[in-house]
């Protein structure tokens, strides 16, 4: 019995030793994975910080702001201050505990903190607590880290200013105490002096040059062998190659065997303890071993299988309790190492997603700045197809505004590759109620093809309007429909559709602009009275007219109705202002578009007929001086008759000034007064 312990106790000694190096071994490869994968996620967040200011500091907008305004640091400027907080919190970078200054280079190179980070060119650098860093020195008494950019002028190396972000190393920190590593992290610069530490009174020391040697070779190792104050340390590091700076674990070797040599101590005991109790405790053993183990292994097989939920029963404080306990903690890891990695990836693909949706506002601001330059409507009208096309190919599609109430009119057309512009008029009530109800809507509408067929078919008998993905777009301002867009949007997509939803909200507003441009243009122009032109349009219009290089032949007949004021003394002012417009309908009807008619002032009213023969000017004068002395004027149930008396002249009477025409066509009206009214008298050659 006594050789058969020996036996046993030598192979417990020979077998310990070797599973201690195995143990070891293991030990460092899974720490070194450990470190490597905390250097990574500490690369990552300082890459965002430096894509961040990268951003910022390219910012056009930023620097139109930098170059147009005298400052000297964003304090100073409470819309610099609220345009860097804006932009900071758009690339969700809103740590409290981190700070964005924007300042001049000159101001800038007076602070002597700024210089380390300035030389690095956006790499992030360490402050020294007590010496460097605003947030360091005056917030937090913890060590800080900075990124800084210069903002040049648009297309120069001209620096407007330096952006500084600085970083507290509380999240840092962070990192390195939830890592699953028992042993020491520290992070090192270049010189060796420790910037990051679980244990804040580490931070400024420096590592043994012997020490930093072992990192000067790969970008990440593991050693053993290293004494420290005569202990033997297992040593592993991970060089980052972002920053230069070194991640190094270490961790004394008897503290990790320490776990190992009780585990086979208790072991070499149990298997003298079985041999001798082997009959009597087999079965207990198989009953309290078998089954705990049965369900490791069924743990493991499920985690394997990627349910990272399932946990091990901790029913003991034995060996298999403790490995029950590890299996958790290293599955509890592997979800942390997880979320962080979805973090990382949802981050990214919403700065992504902030880049397209800047991309799209960037381009609508520039299409509707396009689309405003002009305050003609037709001209608005016509452009509102090509700028489409440039976000959003438009294959089919047409636009229609709203006239009144009760007619919508077909402006513009797009059919195929080419702009065909025509003009319909479509009574209201011919069109279905749920035409209707879309077009008053203020969200676009998707229309079935069979109500797309039926409203739209005979108006765009050009058109194959079945089957499509036709889309009515209204444009809507403060609840009123002023038209709206037709559109197939069958061939785009979700994003260029939500871009035509949004293009057509904002053209709203400038069609709107337009059209009060165009009703103001009409009410300066126009007589409030008699619905013609005024004198100042009339005056204008010649004008031109005179002014044009090749002149154009023009004639003016100027009349004025004979005895209004007797009219207006025997039927009151309101008669006369009822026979003031009648007269001026006549007078539209007869000139049709051949002529501008105008009122000259009281009851006088004047022609200008363009490129008109002076015999065609004597013939409408004719046919209006017939028509009126034969309408009849009614008011008030009452009938009032009237004559008018002309006079005409015309530029080919050795004049070019409209004045001088006007002046003989007004004596010829007085001629024609003194000679019994009711006629016509022209100044004429021959």
């Amino acid at each position: 019995m006594g050789s058969v312990t020996f036996v046993i106790l030598l192979f417990g000694i020979l077998s310990y030793n070797y599973s201690r190096a195995v143990v070891i071994d293991k030990l460092m490869e899974s720490s070194q994975e450990t470190v490597m994968e905390t250097g990574k996620r500490i690369d990552l967040m300082l890459d965002n910080y430096r894509m961040v200011t990268s951003q910022i500091a390219s910012d056009s907008e930023l620097r139109d702001v930098l170059a147009g305004e005298s400052w000297q640091s964003q304090y100073q400027s409470d819309r610099l201050s609220n345009m860097l907080k804006t932009k900071f919190l758009g690339y969700s970078v809103n740590d409290p505990l981190m700070r964005l200054d924007l300042m001049k280079i000159d101001e800038a190179q007076k602070q002597v903190w700024l210089q380390p980070v300035l030389r690095e060119n956006g790499k992030a650098t360490w402050l020294e607590t007590t010496k460097k860093g605003y947030i360091a020195g005056k917030i937090l008494n913890d060590p800080a880290f900075a990124v800084a950019r210069t903002v040049n002028r648009q297309g120069t190396v001209l620096p407007l200013g330096v952006l500084i972000m600085e970083i507290n190393t509380h999240t840092f920190v962070d990192k390195l105490v939830n890592v699953r590593f028992s042993g020491n992290l520290l992070v090192v610069d270049k010189t060796g002096k420790i910037m990051i530490a679980a244990d804040s009174s580490q931070i400024g020391m420096t590592i043994a040059a012997n020490q930093l040697q072992l990192t000067n070779g790969d970008s990440s190792g593991s050693a053993r062998g290293v004494f420290v104050d005569g202990k033997e340390m297992m040593f592993v590091y991970h060089k980052s190659p972002v920053t230069g700076w070194i991640l190094i674990g270490m961790e004394p070797v008897t503290e990790v065997t320490k776990e190992t040599g009780a585990i086979w101590i208790y072991t070499m005991g149990m298997m003298v303890f079985a041999l001798m109790l082997t009959g009597i405790l087999g079965i207990f053993v198989i009953r309290n071993v078998g089954g705990p183990l049965h369900t490791l292994s069924s743990v493991m097989d499920k985690s394997r299988s990627g349910d990272l939920s399932v946990r091990a029963p901790v029913m003991s404080n034995d060996e298999i309790g403790q490995v029950s306990r590890s299996l958790n903690q290293m599955m509890d890891q592997v979800q942390l190492l997880m979320k962080e990695a979805e973090e990382s990836v949802y981050l990214h693909t919403r700065l992504e997603a902030e880049s397209e949706q800047r991309r799209i506002a960037d381009h609508l601001t520039h299409s509707i700045t396009q689309l405003s330059s002009s305050l003609e409507l037709e001209e608005v009208l016509y452009r509102i197809f090509p700028l489409l096309n440039e976000f959003a190919p438009i294959v089919r599609g047409s636009l229609w505004m709203r006239d009144d109430e009760e007619h919508l009119r077909l402006k513009v057309m797009k059919n195929g590759p080419a702009l065909v512009y025509e003009e319909h008029f479509v009574e209201m009530e011919t069109l279905p109620d749920s035409v209707c109800s879309s077009i008053f809507s203020s969200d676009p509408i998707a229309l079935d093809n069979e109500i797309a067929q039926k409203s739209f078919a005979a108006l765009l008998p050009d058109e194959d309007l079945g089957n499509r993905g036709w889309m009515l777009y209204p444009f809507v301002y403060q609840r009123k429909t002023l038209g709206f867009l037709l559109l197939d949007c069958s061939h785009l997509t979700d994003k260029e559709k939500q871009y035509v939803s949004l293009f057509t909200a904002q053209a709203t507003i400038t069609i709107m602009n337009a059209r009060i441009h165009e009703d103001m243009r009409k009410q300066a122009n126009v007589d409030g009275l008699t619905g013609i032109y005024n004198r100042r349009f009339i005056f204008s219009e010649a004008e031109r007219l005179c002014s044009m290089e090749q002149s154009m032949r023009f004639c003016v007949i100027l009349f004025d109705i004979d005895h209004f004021k007797s009219v207006n003394d025997q039927y009151g002012h309101a008669a006369g202002d009822e026979v003031l417009r009648q007269v001026s309908a006549c007078t539209r009807l007869v000139c049709g578009n051949k002529g501008i008619p105008g009122r000259y002032g009281g009851e006088e009213f004047v022609i200008l007929l363009p490129n008109t023969e002076p015999e065609e000017a004597y013939r409408m004068a004719e046919e209006l001086r017939g028509v009126i002395e034969n309408h009849v004027n009614w008011y008030d149930n009452q009938e009032i008759m009237v004559t008018v008396s002309m006079g005409i002249a015309s530029s080919e009477t050795n004049v070019s000034d409209f004045q001088e025409v006007l002046f003989m066509a007004d004596n010829r009206l007085y001629q024609a007064k003194r000679e019994g009214r009711n006629c016509i008298r022209y100044a004429l050659n021959n």
